[in-house]
Parts: structure tokens; sequence; C-alpha cells
């Protein structure tokens, strides 16, 4: 069966050690799309692993699998002016990738015809114009710039970064947009398009109302700082954790109400900013949830309308009855072991998703 993006031919040049630029080739190789991961001698740097990870040689690799799953690896020392072999995979080509500038991809020497229909996607965490261009960056400096770091500061700390690389992964999907608009308008033009990416700015664009809310708290002569509290939160039931989240009052009420706490209607906004009887109430929320399980928890809470669900640890993921009859994970063969990994969080009716092996060792 054909896939969506069959006969797409994607190259992966250059690269830098975080997430959004492999993460963006994985959802074309996802949709079916011919990915090559062009290396030099010195191999892609998240081979090394993510500077912002702990030196786990284990972990590296099983990340660096899962982001090049159904890809091919070529060694070509594209850095060499008209190098033959990477010419020929330019031309083949009908999306490229780089973490290269615009005028470091010129210097490659590499003749793009005017009537070739190809999208160039320049990814580079400041982008190819600005006072910034030159900046060094990693992946703190550009979450910190972007505005994600300074509205995570509480009272008695200092602001702290997004965990889980997070920007990186949405990036990611920003880059994959961008390349498919770029290649459809290359496609209508016959001629390449050339699409010049900031990771910083999509970063930013990402900011939400809490990031809005912390500006205006300064502009009202209030504190900025917040204090971090969910009073009901992630909770342990009798066989594991529940996480229940309250954003409106009557989330919180109807919370109360299935926990037996009405006479706590009042205290969302108190408890909200780590003031009142915080300690009283957690206490009373342990008390109702030790004797009952997770599954119970969770039918209670969607029973009335209280966002509730498990909160998973490790393998027990794969176990949720959610992904027993949606199958979502699937095993991936990799450098060091055999893996399971996420799969596309979407179905197509047609053309279904394409399933593969990682690029493996060089």
């Amino acid at each position: 069966m054909s896939t969506a993006l069959e006969g797409i031919r994607v190259l992966e040049v250059g690269g830098t050690a975080d997430f959004a630029l492999p993460y963006a080739g994985l959802l074309l190789a996802d949709l079916g799309a011919d990915v090559i991961l062009v290396e030099d001698s010195t191999g892609h740097p998240l081979r090394a692993g993510h500077p912002a990870l702990p030196p786990d040689s284990a972990v590296h690799g099983a990340i660096f699998d899962f982001l090049n799953t159904g890809k091919h690896s070529v060694s070509v020392d594209y850095s060499l002016p008209s190098n033959a072999d990477f010419a020929a995979l330019v031309a083949s080509a009908h999306i490229i990738l780089t973490t290269l500038l615009p005028e470091e991809f010129a210097a490659l020497d590499v003749n793009i015809p005017t009537d070739q229909a190809i999208a160039i996607v320049h990814v580079t965490p400041w982008g190819a114009t600005g006072p910034y261009r030159d900046r060094p960056a990693t992946s703190l400096i550009v979450q910190a710039a972007a505005g994600w770091v300074t509205s995570r500061k509480e009272v008695v700390m200092e602001p702290v970064q997004v965990g889980g690389q997070m920007h990186e992964w949405a990036t990611g999907s920003y880059i994959s947009v961008s390349a498919l608009t770029a290649y459809r308008a290359a496609k209508q033009q016959h001629t390449p398009v050339t699409v010049d990416f900031s990771e910083f700015e999509a970063a930013h664009s990402m900011l939400c109302y809490d990031r809005l809310r912390y500006d205006a708290r300064g502009e009202l002569g209030v504190p900025r700082d917040r204090i971090l509290i969910s009073p009901f939160g992630i909770r342990r039931c009798v066989d594991g954790w529940v996480g229940i989240n309250t954003l409106t009052q009557a989330q919180w009420e109807d919370a109360c109400r299935m926990t037996g706490l009405e006479d706590y209607y009042g205290f969302m906004q108190e408890m909200n900013r780590g003031e009142g009887p915080l300690d009283e109430f957690s206490a009373k929320v342990d008390a109702f949830l030790a004797d009952k399980t997770v599954n119970e928890l969770v039918t209670l809470g969607q029973s009335m309308r209280v966002p509730t669900i498990p909160v998973t640890q490790g393998k027990e993921m794969f176990a949720l009855a959610q992904w027993q009859e949606r199958p979502f994970f699937y095993e991936v063969v990799g450098n060091q072991s055999t893996y399971q990994v996420p799969g596309p969080p979407w179905r197509l009716s047609v053309t279904p998703a394409r399933q593969g092996t990682s690029v493996g060792k060089r």
C-alpha cells in the first residue's frame, strides 16, 4: 500500500545535538518519505548524546535510534566543495533539512537548477538574519531567550528550564510543516524555495497565557513570581498514582464534591497561591484516596467531569487498556538493543504510517 509521502526524498544535512531537526525528519519518514541522514566522517553529533541529558550511552543510543527510525544513513564528506556524491543526492532530493546557514550551504558549491522543485529549510537557533544570527546557542539559551524560563520561577528559587526538551520536540513539528509547505510551493512554481527557520522564533510562538499573565502582573505592579501549586495534583492510590487537574472553579468544586471536601469550595485561588489550609486539605485528599484503586478513581472522576488520569511509570504504560486496543508502540531494532518506541499519534485511512528500523551504527 502506498504512503502519504511516497516518492518524496528528504535529506538531513549537518546537525546539532538537539532533537528538533531529527524529529522533523522522523515525522516525514513516518508519512512515507525517503529520509536520508547525510553524515560526514565524524558522524551526527546526536550519536554522542544530547548535552542536557546524563552521560549514559544506552540512553543516548536509544534516543538516536528512535529519532532515526525509518531513515537511511550515508557517509558523505559534503564539506568538500563540488563533492559529486553529495551533488547527486541533492539532485535527487525534494526537501533538504539543514543546520547550515544559507551562505554555508551555498559554499558547498552544489548546483541546484532554477527549475528544480526543491525546498531547502535552514534550521538555525536565531535565523539567518538579525544581530543574534552568529551567536552561539544551547537548548537552554534558546528557551531562556524565548521567554520559557522567566515565568517558571517561584519566590524561593531561581528560574528553571522546562524539562524534557519539550520545545525541541514541538519545534520539530514546526520544521516538518514548513518543509512540506515550502515543497508544495516549489512544485507549484517549478523553482527552489528556501526557508529561513528560527528555533528561537518557533519557541517564542509557543508561549501560552502563562507568559502573558507573568507580563501583565508586572505591568500591574504586583509580584510576578507565582507559586506553582496544584492542590489536588498527583496523588497516590492503593495501587498506583493518579493526576487530578482543576483549572476552573467548576472543576475545583466538582473535585471537592468527588472527594467529600465541599467545605473547601472557596479556597481554590488561595491554595493555588500556596496559602490557606494546604496541609489540612492534602491530608484529607490522601485519606480519601487511601483505599481507592487507580481505575476506581479515574472512573469516578470521569463520571463527575473532573479531569482525572492514571499516572503511568515506565513499563506500566505499555499495559494501558487504550494502547492494548489501539496499538501505539512498536519495536525498533537499534544499535544496542530492541526498543519499544512510540508510533505516530495519527491514523490515516488510506495511507498508513510506515514503520522501519533505525539507521544503525556507522
